[in-house]
């Protein structure tokens, strides 16, 4: 049954005839514009097709293409920056932006596809890179020797796989894996089938590492402590190609991988798109949790992906930080955003209103006198009750400054206060220009207008696994 199911789904998956000869003479038409490009401005400089596409572990209707414009490593990195983005919005034509990961690149629209055009230096030596984008060769290289046209579908199952179960992808938005670290998984396993069967089994703190960097195995685990698993990069034994595999998406994939052996279907690779609740449904569903809701809606700022949600992800968790101080204590948290227009934190309470008064421990009736007199002094007045003595301790009732998250959030949300709280500084800009907080079926309105952002709350609301929809 397997077996079918995994034939079934590459026979959807695998590109046909057509789409790679679309592709192949697009990438080969920009790689001769590069070096035209190049050749005018006299630079020594050579366009690479990288990727998926050239090492043919691409998926049937993905319209993305890397293409590599190598420069010579003796330019300074101003210069290098500068001519790799002249020649890249040449050939850009007109719909490109400027895009950055550890230098700029050029993203554009090409054809209907969506092509990267980045930068890199021409380098010999793997371990003397100037930047990261520089070892992409080497990974090319190394793959391309390594996997077979049978391996190749091996690598576009687990792929599909991956993508089904919502953890493919190492941007910093997804934390999951990468094509290059699906690519050395199926070389190391030898198969889609062999590495879920190991998969199922993984423990954290997992070494793979391909070409022995390591004589010993613990000796990997020293530069990469604490890391789920430990994919050892064949050309720099210094980079962990698993490394931005997030701890929850490391036990995701073991518990999909289980499941699918168990009992397996297309669901694993193609699961069932949410359909997002009615208008009727989410009310129903926010009044029957008993929970409370707040909803702190902005406009996202203007960066790039990769730079919008670790500052998301570190803004929520110094808003979940600050509300557990004053003692609201989150159910649940979580974040959407389109990147380019609106952005949502979702907080969850069980009780988003505290009681006005509240309890506050002073030091114990046998401390030094200085601690005891400066505490009765300073609760002589402020304070609803109290002093008295319990379990040794002096103990008085103080009133609540803010008894409502909501009241809270909006007083922390103040710019004084806002830019002190460890929230990623291009969010404190955003919330600073505008923001609303919404209670509970306030959402409604974005709700209905907005469908991304609706299966998003009718996920987090059901929270299945993907393959159960």
């Amino acid at each position: 049954m397997i077996d079918q199911i995994c034939q079934t789904v590459l026979e959807k998956i695998k590109p046909t005839r057509e789409e790679a000869d679309r592709v192949n003479k697009l990438a080969q038409k920009l790689v001769l514009h590069i070096n035209e490009e190049a050749k005018k401005a006299g630079v020594k400089a050579e366009a690479m097709v990288t990727g998926s596409i050239v090492r043919n572990t691409w998926l049937s209707g993905d319209k993305d293409l890397d293409i590599f414009i190598l420069l010579p490593n003796n330019l300074t990195r101003a210069e290098f920056e500068k001519i790799g983005l002249d020649i890249a919005k040449k050939v850009a034509g007109k719909n490109w932006r400027e895009a950055y990961a550890e230098h700029p690149y050029i993203l554009a629209d090409i054809e209907g596809y969506e092509v990267d055009l980045v930068p890199c230096y021409k380098i010999s030596d793997p371990s003397k890179i100037k930047s990261a984008v520089d070892r992409t060769p080497f990974h090319l290289q190394f793959v391309k020797e390594k996997l077979t046209p049978e391996l190749a579908d091996e690598v576009r199952l687990f792929k599909q796989f991956c993508k089904g179960v919502q953890i493919y992808g190492s941007e910093l938005k997804t934390q999951g894996i990468s094509g290059y670290l699906a690519e050395l998984l199926i070389i190391y396993y030898a198969s889609f089938l062999n590495l879920l069967n190991a998969a199922a089994e993984w423990k954290q703190g997992l070494v793979i590492d391909l070409v022995k960097h390591y004589p010993v195995l613990d000796q990997a685990r020293i530069p990469f402590e604490n890391q789920p698993l430990i994919v050892v990069d064949p050309v720099d034994p210094k980079r962990n190609v698993a490394a931005a595999l997030s701890y929850n998406n490391f036990l995701k994939l073991i518990f999909a991988a289980k499941s699918f052996l168990v009992n397996p279907s297309e669901k694993f690779f193609f699961p069932n798109e949410i359909k997002p609740f009615s208008k009727e449904q989410l009310l129903k569903e926010l009044e029957n949790r008993g929970t409370e809701f707040l909803f702190l809606v902005f406009s996202p700022p203007d960066v790039v992906p990769d730079i919008l949600w670790p500052q998301l992800y570190k803004s929520l968790k110094s808003f979940e930080t600050q509300l557990s101080k004053s003692n609201f204590l989150l159910h649940r948290k979580s974040v959407w955003s389109d990147e380019k227009e609106l952005a949502i934190m979702v907080f969850e309470f069980e009780k988003a209103e505290l009681p006005k008064v509240y309890r506050h421990i002073g030091p114990p009736v046998l401390a030094k006198k200085n601690e005891v007199d400066n505490f009765l002094k300073k609760y002589s007045t402020q304070k609803i009750a109290g002093p008295w003595v319990e379990n040794g301790r002096f103990v008085v009732e103080l009133e609540r400054r803010f008894s409502t998250a909501e009241d809270f959030l909006k007083n922390i949300l103040k710019e004084k206060t806002v830019k002190k709280l460890g929230l990623g500084r291009h969010i404190v800009a955003s919330l600073l220009k505008e923001y609303k907080l919404l209670r509970n079926k306030e959402i409604v309105e974005i709700y209905n207008k907005n469908f991304e952002f609706a299966k998003f709350l009718t996920d987090y609301l059901s929270m299945k696994f993907p393959w159960k929809y």
